[in-house]
């Protein structure tokens, strides 16, 4: 949209326009021009890739950073431009509107500082049916310079010309084709649509009371030209963009008929080619056979830029069938189930190569509801609930979760022992769709995973899903009714069966991980001993170990943190190291403190963060690159394990202070260091070495009311026993799972547990699992890798309801 350069005013700068959003903007906005209740990344904050329609800005200009209501006249008032009449804005119309994106919008401004610089492109004079005003808005963040979108507006001032200036230059018109169009959208409006639209800060009493409207010379309220404008918009891109807002980089168009609330618009396009990465889309939206929008062009990234695309709405664009109305809001367009063809009983008939047609609408899912079941309110359960909610409602599909401790959390709940924490960076160990800036350290304690975890719980209303206190005693597959029969059990909070009752269940989805299941160590004497003895997944929170004598036994994560943990307040420390182990810093060592050790955020680092979710989006992905690019650690042979396995032997060796007995003993010789996931311990090695520690590396022979045997059978008194022994990290179920076969997982998995990807088991139909055998859990960061399960399983469960599938499973005797 080209304007002359000699115009009267061309160059005049206005006064900058501060502007704010919030989440609660971008949603009324999204609502206010007819987004759909299936388009949640517009509609629901809570969606993983929810964003603000793309044309947001263009209210802007009159929104600014008011969050309140204002009045328009004195809002929307502006300077005189030197060289050109007063305008009356009372007589001020939209002309056109274009719009040029060069980044996507945040979800809200917080942590930006936005305005609208305003540059006065010319004016031109129409003679005594007005003037035209253009002008030029840049939406800069001034704490970073980066400018978000360019937007051309032309207004046009009625009766306001004859002045004698220059007229308008001509400029690029843009026609529609000779040729029917690719596709058509309707869009009804309402009587109350008006209403609604200026809630996004455009209060023109033009658009709510008909006493103005009519003295402006119209026969009441007309809808806003914006919102039209908005509303072809949103027609362009659900219809070839598959809904993604990220795919817009412009969209023009000139207002040309007053269009009222009530009316039905219909908006035509054209598919016009692509160049450079971009699809052109020219569109025309009428009112009853008249226009009401011209010289219309879109233009689409053939792509889409930081975002994943919705394939499923993107593919449907394409594959409607011949004669309906491609994303049109009408019945025409998407028959539901009132508007089926008439029923035919012959149709039910078996045909002679003995199949039946059944009388159901493609993607459209049965009336009888669809139950899934979750096991566990871990992390897995927390995230499953937060994606599942957004979408499995809609299908009509109902989901309970059942979790056998008295709170969420899992694993981060049972565990309170000394020490107790997360051996990734904080950074990597939360949820993408739930970052925390607010983490006290670089490596978190398990307290406050917990609370973050619990957090996030409370936040999204996720305990009206969750029966706590509620153990899975057996899980049934049922072939003849292609549902699962799960017993369940309840107790109260002293630990007494209060209830016993079946749930059942069309999918099955076990989220109780593999550290859920602690063991005591098998040690003759075990249930004899006198002192205090505890279990790293059942430590007694508070207990003062201050001058005690204590036994760790394990070395392991837990055992590992304990010791280092515990070391500066007791009196003496016995612990066994029997197997060799690679003891290193954390992941992310890189980052983290000296020779790997944890430290704290600042108060300011935490507030920046805060402030600017861009800058800690950054810093999480350093980390994350960090933890992922180090696969070449995992293979034998390679520069990169050779050099690891060097450096950390060598820092073993210092830190065990060169003592040959337990450098034998401990430090690997015939596997690497990233054979198996290493076990991170800042200053557990050096506690072997000190002064009040002995280190065993044979076993220990028993347990004794008063102590331990060690293996020449000598007794040394304890206080304490500390039982670091872990879980039984066999993948197997706790409870019976029992599918086609009559045979239990567990029993399948007395040898070599088969899977199929991790998440599935042979020959157990509507069963899925998080973070099954073989699962990349080794190599950092797990929360990733649940979010991946979760949207496997979502998959799974779309097509089943919208394809009508009872029964999903792996068949054959092992899956890869």
């Amino acid at each position: 949209m080209a304007s002359p350069v000699k115009l009267p005013g061309a160059g005049f700068k206005f006064p900058s326009v501060p502007c704010s959003w919030n989440e609660r903007d971008s949603l009324l906005f999204s609502a206010s021009i007819g987004c759909k209740a299936h388009e949640l990344l517009f509609l629901n904050e809570l969606h993983p890739d929810f964003q603000p329609f793309p044309t947001y800005p263009v209210i802007l200009q009159f929104k600014g950073s008011y969050q309140s209501i204002i009045d328009y006249y004195t809002t929307t008032r502006t300077p005189a431009i030197p060289g050109v009449p007063p305008v009356n804005q009372t007589r001020v119309l939209d002309g056109q509107r274009h719009i040029q994106i060069f980044q996507p919008l945040p979800a809200s401004s917080t942590g930006h500082a936005f305005e609208l610089q305003i540059t006065c492109l010319g004016v031109a004079d129409k003679g005594p049916a007005g003037m035209i005003t253009e002008t030029e808005a840049l939406l800069v963040d001034t704490l970073t310079g980066t400018t978000y979108c360019r937007i051309l507006r032309q207004s046009f001032a009625v009766g306001q010309g004859g002045w004698g200036g220059p007229k308008k230059q001509k400029e690029t018109v843009y026609v529609t084709p000779k040729r029917e169009p690719d596709a058509v959208y309707t869009q009804v409006t309402t009587k109350e649509t008006a209403h609604l639209y200026r809630l996004n800060g455009d209060y023109n009493p033009l658009h709510c009371d008909d006493e103005v409207a009519k003295k402006a010379g119209f026969k009441g309220i007309i809808l806003h030209g914006l919102c039209t404008w908005n509303m072809s918009a949103h027609a362009v891109l659900s219809t070839f963009a598959g809904g993604d807002g990220r795919r817009l980089r412009e969209f023009q168009a000139r207002f040309k008929k007053v269009v009222y609330p009530g009316d039905t618009l219909l908006v035509e396009m054209w598919r016009m080619g692509r160049k450079n990465g971009l699809e052109e889309v020219l569109f025309r939206t009428s009112v009853e056979g008249q226009e009401a929008l011209n010289n219309w062009r879109a233009l689409l990234a053939v792509e889409s830029v930081g975002t994943k695309l919705d394939f499923e709405a993107h593919a449907a664009t394409f594959m409607r069938p011949e004669g309906l109305r491609i994303g049109s809001n009408t019945t025409e367009a998407h028959p539901s189930s009132k508007h089926r063809p008439a029923y035919h009983p012959s149709y039910d008939a078996v045909s002679e190569n003995g199949y039946r047609i059944n009388e159901l609408m493609i993607n459209e899912p049965t009336s009888e509801p669809f139950k899934v079941v979750v096991i566990g309110a871990g992390a897995a359960g927390i995230d499953f609930l937060h994606h599942a909610v957004q979408t499995l409602p809609q299908l009509n599909v109902q989901f309970a979760v059942f979790e056998k401790n008295a709170d969420v959390g899992g694993t981060w709940f049972e565990n309170r022992y000394p020490g107790c924490a997360c051996d990734v960076p904080s950074a990597s160990y939360q949820f993408a769709w739930c970052p925390n800036p607010n983490w006290t350290s670089y490596y978190s304690g398990s307290r406050e995973i917990w609370k973050y975890m619990k957090m996030i719980a409370t936040k999204e209303d996720m305990y009206k899903y969750i029966t706590l206190r509620t153990e899975v005693k057996k899980a049934v597959w049922k072939e003849d009714k292609s549902r699962w029969v799960i017993s369940l059990a309840q107790r109260d909070e002293a630990g007494n069966t209060v209830r016993e009752w079946h749930e059942d269940a069309n999918l099955l989805l076990n989220g109780t991980g593999f550290l859920n299941a602690w063991k005591w160590p098998t040690i003759p004497g075990l249930n004899t001993f006198k002192g205090k003895m505890f279990h790293t997944a059942r430590y007694e929170a508070g207990y003062d170990l201050k001058g005690k004598r204590v036994a760790v036994i394990g070395s392991g994560s837990s055992g590992v943190q304990v010791v280092a943990s515990i070391y500066k307040d007791i009196s003496k420390l016995y612990t066994w190291v029997r197997s060799p182990t690679w003891i290193t810093a954390g992941f992310g060592q890189k980052f983290a403190g000296p020779n790997g050790a944890n430290f704290q955020y600042t108060d300011e680092q935490k507030a920046e963060w805060a402030r600017d979710p861009e800058k800690y989006r950054k810093y999480r992905k350093m980390i994350d690159l960090e933890l992922n690019q180090r696969f070449k650690l995992v293979l034998r042979n390679t520069e990169e394990s050779d050099e690891a396995n060097e450096f950390s032997y060598k820092e073993m060796c210092i830190k065990l202070s060169n003592n040959p007995r337990l450098i034998d003993n401990i430090i690997p010789k015939n596997f690497n260091v990233s054979c198996r996931r290493p076990t991170p311990g800042n200053g557990f090695l050096e506690c072997l070495v000190g002064e009040k520690t002995t280190c065993y590396t044979d076993t220990i022979a028993g347990i004794t009311p008063n102590g331990f045997l060690t293996a020449d059978g000598t007794e040394v008194e304890v206080d304490v026993i500390i039982c670091a022994t872990g879980f039984d990290t066999s993948f197997r179920p706790q409870f019976p799972v029992i599918g086609l076969d009559g045979k239990s997982i567990s029993e399948k998995w007395a040898g070599l547990p088969l899977s199929y990807a991790a998440v599935g088991v042979p020959n157990v139909p509507n069963y899925f699992m998080y973070s099954g055998p073989f699962s990349p859990v080794a190599q950092g960061s797990v929360l990733p890798l649940l979010t991946l399960g979760t949207k496997h399983f979502l998959q799974v469960i779309r097509k089943m309801r919208k394809e009508h599938i009872r029964e999903v499973w792996r068949s054959g005797a092992y899956a890869g």
